[in-house]
């Protein structure tokens, strides 16, 4: 579930692009943007994911 929400996270941080995305869709009718706009959506939901902060050390 958790990692969920960093694939939304990804959906979040490029989904201004979405809009370019839909509209490269509507003038080529090819479904190449909106894919690579998923795919760019998770990787940036899974960076978020490993780039977490942790626990902190114990001492």
């Amino acid at each position: 579930m958790a990692a969920l929400f960093y694939v939304v996270v990804g959906v979040w941080l490029v989904g201004p692009l979405f809009v370019v995305a839909a509209i490269a869709w509507a003038a080529t009718g090819s479904t190449v943007f909106l894919a690579a706009w998923l795919v760019l959506a998770v990787i940036l939901g899974g960076l978020a994911f490993f780039m977490r902060p942790g626990d902190p050390p114990k001492e």
